[in-house]
């Protein structure tokens, strides 16, 4: 209150014209700063000074470099950068006795990655004194009578070296066996076998190479005997030589659909197994040519016809 004391004395002739409200204003200025708020990118007010710390860390956003503290940094960052010059100037300078020759050592840095050189055989590669790195050498006789191109990773005479290439490396690797197997690991990739390529030729017409094939029927195969089977068509004997013997059968593998046709001539009527049924109305005629049909049912169910 000592300054509004002030004020009223002293300006007596101006008190009249001072608001209130204004020598409050006046008041928390001078005595506390409760009017002047921190200031930012938007609001103008007071600022604190960057501390040395603060400005090494370089992360404090809310304080104020000073010019002095502006010249540390900069004289930093140009220290780092005449040393980095330095350090390269030195690097290249590095194994170059005859001034004016590091443009000559720049330009073999450059062209290191497709530096190449060729020597006749392991002998001389080894013996070849490497000048830089990376560096290859192309051997024409790697011992084998084939080429081969290694990479130096030392320097000098006696140079250590990892080969990168060869015939063998790039052809002879794998033996058709292996590239078999390999190739038929991957996806959607399956061996053709011996098996596949039988199901393949038997491809015809509507066949798809899968599909059982044992119950299409083959052509009737010619045959003797009186032992009737069912398994095959099959013609027994001839009309110019029938069978003269009894009817019996064998009924292993039996399929339906499977008709036998036989000729037979005896002087009597032959026996038939007795599942044998007899269709139709002929009958058997002794010392004649009698042609019997016959054809499974099921079991021991066979029905026959006979005709002449």
């Amino acid at each position: 209150m000592k300054r509004i004391y002030e004020i009223v004395n002293k300006g007596k002739g101006i008190i009249a014209a001072i608001d209130p409200d204004n020598l409050l204003k006046i008041y928390d200025d001078e005595e506390s700063g409760g009017y002047t708020p921190d200031a930012s990118e938007t609001v103008k007010g007071k600022i604190q000074i960057a501390t040395e710390a603060q400005r090494v860390a370089g992360s404090n956003d809310t304080t104020a470099i000073t010019p002095l503290k502006l010249k540390a940094t900069a004289d930093e960052v140009t220290e780092e950068a005449a040393n980095y010059s330095d350090n390269l100037v030195n690097n290249l300078l590095d194994g170059v006795s005859t001034p004016g020759n590091t443009l000559l050592k720049l330009y073999n840095l450059i062209l290191g990655v497709s530096a190449e050189e060729y020597v006749a055989n392991t002998a001389a590669r080894d013996a070849y004194d490497i000048p830089h790195l990376p560096f290859s050498l192309f051997v024409t006789d790697d011992g084998d009578g084939k080429w081969a191109k290694y990479q130096a990773t030392t320097i000098g005479v006696g140079a250590t070296f990892v080969k990168i290439s060869d015939p063998d490396l790039l052809n002879a690797v794998m033996s058709a066996f292996a590239i078999k197997t390999a190739y038929e690991s991957n996806s959607d990739t399956n061996a053709f076998t011996n098996a596949l390529k039988t199901l393949l030729l038997q491809q015809s017409g509507t066949n798809t190479g899968d599909q059982d094939l044992t119950a299409l029927e083959p052509k009737t195969v010619q045959t003797t005997g009186s032992v009737i089977s069912f398994s095959t068509r099959q013609r027994y004997n001839s009309i110019a030589s029938p069978t003269s013997g009894n009817i019996t059968d064998n009924l292993t593998g039996a399929r339906t659909g499977v008709v036998q046709k036989i000729f037979s001539n005896r002087s009597t009527t032959p026996t038939f197994p007795s599942g044998w049924v007899k269709r139709g109305s002929g009958n058997y005629i002794p010392s004649t040519l009698n042609i019997i049909y016959a054809e499974w049912e099921e079991g021991t169910t066979v029905s026959y016809w006979i005709t002449q």
